[in-house]
């Protein structure tokens, strides 16, 4: 049996890369989600970086201090990422459609 090596690298599917260079486009939230459970910290961030490159929203997210977790979700849409966010103690599940501005 061949001995695993130390240093293991993984290569993720293009579908699993996050479009951090690419723009936002606009902001959504999932079907189930409710519009009035969002906090205004949450709708303050959107109108912050709308039209801005997805990696500057995800630093003033984190910033501010909301922890942001990013997933792409091909399997809705193309240019599709959610954007986990954790504001005062409430989970919000933000989309956002991005492209090349």
């Amino acid at each position: 049996m061949p001995k695993a090596t130390a240093a293991r690298r993984t290569i993720q599917p293009e579908s699993c890369r996050l479009p951090d260079h690419e723009i936002i486009e606009e902001f959504g939230l999932p079907s189930w989600f409710p519009d009035e459970e969002v906090p205004l910290a949450v709708a303050r961030l959107c109108s912050d970086t709308d039209h801005k490159p997805l990696a500057y929203a995800l630093g003033l997210a984190d910033e501010r201090g909301f922890e942001p977790v990013c997933r792409p979700i091909p399997h809705i849409g193309p240019g599709l990422v959610v954007i986990g966010l954790s504001v005062a103690g409430k989970q919000v599940p933000l989309m956002a459609k991005v492209g090349k501005g």
